[in-house]
């Protein structure tokens, strides 16, 4: 079974947003996932981002006339017509090459949307992403503010006298947590805290990403082996090193990125791939679509939905 390795660059963004997340297909029922963000102020579209299941392509989408035109590495590929409005929860409409020589259909459903709110707690300020539609945002806020709160009080408690001092005035005055929300299901969703800081001379800053079910307003995390058939969590931790590291090493000027534990790796679950990041760098997060995963996962598991159906 061939295995796809992508790596994504993520861009921290600063100002208030919306954002939409759709599935769909294009031409002979090619399944695509789209999301497409704005200003909150404002219906139009600013930027996205678009996967091509079949190819494994991840594409960037900017809005140019009447259109919203994809790019693959810098170049235009394509474009689609610029319909879509943050309220509609459906789309369809005509794809074109950016040569005119190919059209092909498409249809997208939006499956979530989020809103960047800001939030006051007990522990600071938090920045986040909540859903339009599903209810649990409050639950799931607690919690991760919760969360960064227990992780600086350890920081905090292995520090030096002299440190605690200094550090003393930047605690009083709070911290920021950015972290963003995305819902793919009722039950189903992912938390990507982004990183947390506090102003001062200690500077912590780190990036991991949970996999949070939540059920009439708990919070659990959701771990790797949750999703996996027995036995498999070796098989696809081994393989998974083996991607990363051979593809970091084709890369010009690039050592191999070696983990200690790859039983630590963080995840974001997609309806189309699950997502892996690694070393903590936006550089080196990995796309593995589901095609990939057939036999590692567990289809009675949270994930079991979007693996693609064999024949026995």
């Amino acid at each position: 079974m061939s295995m796809t390795l992508l790596f994504l660059f993520t861009i921290s963004v600063q100002e208030n947003i919306w954002t939409n997340y759709y599935v769909g297909t294009i031409g002979d029922s090619n399944k695509i996932q789209m999301s497409l963000s704005g200003n909150l102020d404002s219906d139009d579209v600013l930027r996205g981002s678009y996967f091509y299941e079949k190819h494994g392509i991840p594409l960037d989408l900017r809005p140019k006339g009447n259109d919203l035109v994809e790019y693959h590495k810098g170049d235009p590929t394509g474009r689609f017509p610029l319909i879509f409005e943050k309220s509609e929860s459906e789309f369809q409409g005509t794809w074109q090459s950016a040569d005119k020589k190919r059209q092909l259909p498409f249809h997208l459903k939006r499956i979530s949307g989020s809103l960047i709110i800001r939030m006051d707690s007990d522990f600071g300020s938090c920045q986040s992403e909540v859903p339009d539609f599903f209810g649990a945002g409050s639950a799931l806020k607690a919690w991760a503010v919760q969360r960064q709160a227990h992780e600086i009080k350890k920081q905090v408690q292995s520090l030096t006298e002299s440190e605690l001092q200094q550090l003393e005035g930047p605690i009083k005055s709070g911290f920021t947590i950015s972290y963003t929300i995305h819902y793919y299901s009722e039950a189903l969703v992912s938390l990507n805290i982004e990183h947390s800081h506090y102003s001062g001379p200690l500077y912590a800053e780190g990036r991991s990403a949970l996999i949070l079910v939540v059920s009439d307003g708990t919070v659990k995390e959701l771990q790797l082996g949750d999703l996996l058939l027995p036995g498999a969590e070796a098989k696809l931790l081994s393989r998974l090193s083996g991607a990363l590291e051979e593809s970091l090493a084709a890369r010009d000027g690039d050592e191999p990125m070696t983990t200690e534990d790859f039983g630590d790796i963080p995840f974001l679950i997609t309806p189309l791939h699950i997502r892996f990041i690694f070393d903590r760098d936006p550089d080196n997060d990995a796309i593995f679509p589901y095609r990939d995963l057939v036999g590692l996962l567990d289809p009675q598991s949270t994930v079991g939905r979007f693996l693609p159906k064999t024949d026995k």
